[in-house]
């Protein structure tokens, strides 16, 4: 698998002279956790902090927000963001016929996402072989690089179903693999997990950290679990982030993603010097949108009185035509950096748990934990009569709640067969059922001859 080397070249949108391109560029090189940096405890923190640094959050990034993030080209495949891209790439997802050889299939959710996986192993490698770290250290490093790697394969396995499991740097052992089944890569993912946890066990917790820690751990846990419907631990993993007592809803729906938020479990610290977040950088429109705008979809989704069509959605009028935009991050560029880029914060974690209790009977305990989310949002509370009425109200407040977010939607809709009725009504002749999966990308496949294609491509 070529995409997990040394270099690979990336697609990105980047801004000149006021629009947006697509330009190609070289990607931070793998040297950066090379064997010699694990010489002293400061040079392997720098490996790992480049690893956020130059590599989570680069404009490239599926991770980092943006013209090529998660969030961006889910929202485009699924009902919350409208194409108004000249360019082939991101149509592509906006009328759902991606082409296996579309490059920000191929170099950036695909490629990127193999290579920070590829960073990782061999900072896993680099620090074991190491005899020179302080067990503290090295202790603290392999957690937080297995729980990236967790993270990586948890998109991986949701965007393109069971894919190679890597999980070490030889290359001998990486080429030729063929896709792993979903039940070993979520063994895997568990394992990594155990072993973030025990390695942030000591650790204290806090809102709005940068790195993740414990509470990371387990909310990806619970994440994971929900997935597989596993609504015990679904319910087991959010308690122990929402009874300790380290994260609050925050009452501001302005505030929820500044960087002092205490509902942030974990967030992503913008490198770009004065600036802030990528998703505000692309989302906020100052003229005719050059990429995307809102969805007309998602505007009609929200109740009377929804205070976050107010706080969350914002609009522009060019030539008469009016143009809705996300406004959760409230800052485009040029400010003082106060916000980062929000990857888990409450608001989700208490829709898991509510989803988790509804399923094992306690509708009341899940319609609570909704309704400090419509609370917050000035709407009154729901009482589901029965599950069934619950799950109305249930994918109605992660649409409203979680909107270019990291794919949520797109998620949602594919897990819980929604796919079909909502967007082939929407889409048209252009949805096939197939398309829940991303294509495999076609280059990856000429050169891996046990690696198969997706249905539908």
């Amino acid at each position: 698998m070529k995409a997990i080397g040394k270099i690979f070249t990336l697609l990105i949108l980047s801004t000149t002279s006021g629009c947006r391109k697509f330009v190609n560029v070289p990607a931070p090189t793998t040297e950066l956790v090379s064997s010699v940096v694990f010489a002293n405890d400061q040079s392997a923190k720098a490996a790992l902090s480049g690893i956020y640094s130059s590599i989570m959050q680069d404009p490239t990034s599926p991770f980092s927000g943006g013209g090529s993030s998660i969030g961006m080209l889910c929202g485009m495949a699924a009902d919350e963001l409208k194409n108004y891209s000249s360019q082939t790439e991101p149509g592509q997802f906006y009328q759902n016929s991606i082409s296996p050889r579309n490059s920000l299939l191929v170099n950036n959710l695909w490629g990127s996402t193999f290579g920070y996986i590829y960073a990782v192993n061999s900072l896993l490698e680099g620090v074991s072989a190491s005899n020179n770290l302080p067990d503290e250290t090295r202790t603290h490093l392999i957690g937080e690089a297995k729980f990236l790697r967790a993270f990586c394969y948890s998109y991986l396995i949701n965007l393109f179903d069971s894919i190679p499991l890597v999980t070490a740097t030889n290359y001998l052992l990486n080429s030729g693999k063929p896709r792993s089944t979903l039940s070993d890569i979520e063994k895997q993912m568990d394992d990594d997990l155990q072993g973030a946890a025990q390695a942030f066990a000591d650790i204290p917790d806090r809102a709005g950290s940068s790195h993740p820690g414990l509470a990371a751990a387990e909310f990806l846990e619970a994440r994971l679990a929900l997935y597989r419907k596993d609504w015990v631990n679904a319910e087991k993993y959010c308690n122990l982030i929402l009874n300790s007592g380290t994260f609050s809803l925050n009452p501001d729906l302005n505030g929820v993603f500044l960087k002092e938020s205490p509902e942030t479990v974990w967030q992503l610290m913008p490198v770009v010097p004065g600036g802030n977040t990528w998703d505000g950088d692309y989302f906020i429109l100052e003229d005719f949108p050059s990429l995307v705008a809102l969805d007309s979809a998602l505007l009609f989704a929200f109740e009377t009185g929804d205070m976050r069509r107010k706080d969350w959605i914002d609009s522009i009028s060019v030539s008469g035509q009016t143009f809705y935009f996300a406004y959760k991050y409230k800052i485009k560029t040029g400010m003082d950096v106060s916000e980062y880029q929000v990857v888990f914060r409450l608001g989700e974690l208490l829709l898991i748990r509510a989803e988790a209790e509804a399923n094992q009977g306690d509708i009341v305990s899940g319609d609570a934990d909704i309704n400090q989310i419509r609370n917050r949002a000035g709407l009154p509370p729901i009482n589901s009569s029965d599950l069934s009425s619950f799950q109305t109200h249930l994918i109605h407040e992660r649409q409203i709640e979680l909107f270019t977010e990291w794919g949520n939607r797109w998620f949602d809709l594919k897990r819980l067969n929604l796919s079909d009725q909502t967007l082939g009504l929407l889409k048209g002749s252009n949805w096939q059922s197939t398309d829940v999966w991303f294509p495999i990308p076609q280059p990856e496949i000429q050169k891996d001859p046990y690696l198969t294609q997706n249905a539908g491509y």
